[in-house]
């Protein structure tokens, strides 16, 4: 059945991808796997909360799951929730995940271009916390360069 799900997944077909992961997750198969897969589609399909839900999911039974902690660091990152998506990787590199994972979005994201994105991000969805979110922001750019 996972191998169908997939399978839905590569034709596009998310909607019932979903509904088949949800299948087998009610039947008591509690794997990361089914998480992050389910996360997957429920992001292409802009259920941005459940996608999140997901995937948190996900990296409470595998905290070292590198597609869980991406898939949850993005799903933040897309719903506007930066200090979120940042405590995800410092959280993914303290739990001794593969720092690999990070390295290039995290360089990224520490460039001024990065840092100015995060910063239009912010005052278009949050403008009333704006600035305490991107000090903030930076505080943990910071932390997790330092880890890396």
């Amino acid at each position: 059945m996972i191998a169908e799900a997939q399978d839905l997944r590569s034709h596009g077909e998310h909607e019932a991808a979903c509904k088949l992961l949800m299948r087998l997750i009610a039947g008591g198969y509690e794997l990361v796997g089914l998480y992050a897969l389910l996360g997957d589609s429920q992001a292409c399909l802009d259920q941005w909360e459940e996608a999140t839900a997901s995937f948190e999911r996900g990296v409470q039974i595998a905290p070292h799951s590198a597609n869980a902690s991406s898939g949850l660091f993005h799903c933040l990152l897309d719903r506007v929730l930066p200090l979120e998506a940042m405590e995800e990787v410092l959280r993914y590199l303290r739990a001794d995940g593969n720092p690999e994972r990070y390295e290039e979005v995290i360089h990224n994201m520490a460039e001024p271009e990065g840092v100015a994105e995060i910063e239009r991000w912010l005052l278009t969805h949050r403008p009333e916390q704006h600035e305490e979110t991107l000090r903030r922001f930076r505080e943990y750019l910071d932390e997790i360069q330092r880890l890396l």
